[in-house]
């Protein structure tokens, strides 16, 4: 049984906000194991983290062993979902900011090892509460996600490979967000321009960047280091962010 954390918001201590424009929400939707969704994450924190105060990134992925994993923070001491789910209530937001494992200054509400079922209540709650005290909030959502949890402004990135059922997968996807009214934005990794080109016509939708595989990510993750700090997927996570947070970037891509 795990312990509750003690995040109820008190009333004689209103929250603080990091900063007073709104907070930018980005929610990362990968399209089946491997289409490396978690991996955008984790680079997309760090180019993120070096141009703002402070990154937020929340877990959703119930059975992908935990996102700290990902960031190298598994044994680092801190509140994973299993002590937040059984909260009530509103949550204080500075309180569970500075209760969870951090990387730099990215903060991380992650799963463990163990897929601890959270109330829809409970993720809705932790949403707003980290939304109010932080610059951006990045989420990894697994398919199947109730995207209507997020704030109506989150921009929704949708990661996929360059084969014939990644690009089928995508497209599904995609037609289901903008069924819902979400205007979501791609990610290809290995595929040819052309490959992205004919999806981007057949689905009408944005492909942003393409990515492609790299042995130093692979590297990374397996000495338990968060990838995205240096090379290709560095380098184009600082263009994604750039695209995704500067005003009317993407439009202009």
């Amino acid at each position: 049984m795990h312990p509750v954390f003690d995040l109820a918001h008190s009333a004689d201590q209103p929250l603080t906000a990091a900063s007073s424009r709104p907070t930018d929400a980005i929610a990362v939707v990968g399209c089946g194991a491997g289409a490396g969704a978690s991996t955008l994450v984790a680079g997309l924190a760090w180019a993120i983290a070096d141009h703002v105060g402070k990154v937020a990134v929340l877990d959703l992925d119930r059975y992908g062993g935990g996102l700290d994993v990902v960031f190298g923070i598994e044994r680092a001491a801190g509140v994973r979902w299993a002590q937040v789910a059984g909260s009530e209530g509103e949550l204080d937001g500075g309180a569970l900011i500075e209760a969870l494992p951090s990387s730099g200054r990215t903060a991380l509400l992650s799963y463990g090892r163990e897929a601890t079922l959270v109330p829809e209540l409970v993720l809705a709650a932790s949403i707003t509460a980290l939304s109010d005290v932080c610059d951006v909030l990045l989420v990894d959502a697994p398919r199947g996600t109730d995207l209507q949890l997020l704030p109506a402004e989150a921009t929704v990135v949708v990661v996929g490979d360059g084969s014939v059922r990644g690009g089928a997968a995508v497209g599904a996807i995609v037609q289901d967000l903008q069924a819902a009214g979400r205007d979501p934005v791609v990610v290809l990794r290995d595929a040819s321009r052309r490959f992205a080109d004919d999806l981007a016509e057949a689905v009408a939708v944005q492909v942003v960047v393409r990515l492609a595989s790299e042995r130093r990510v692979e590297h990374d993750l397996a000495r338990g280091e968060q990838p995205g700090s240096r090379g290709e997927l560095a380098t184009v996570c600082r263009r994604l962010a750039r695209l995704l947070l500067e005003p009317g970037a993407v439009d202009a891509a």
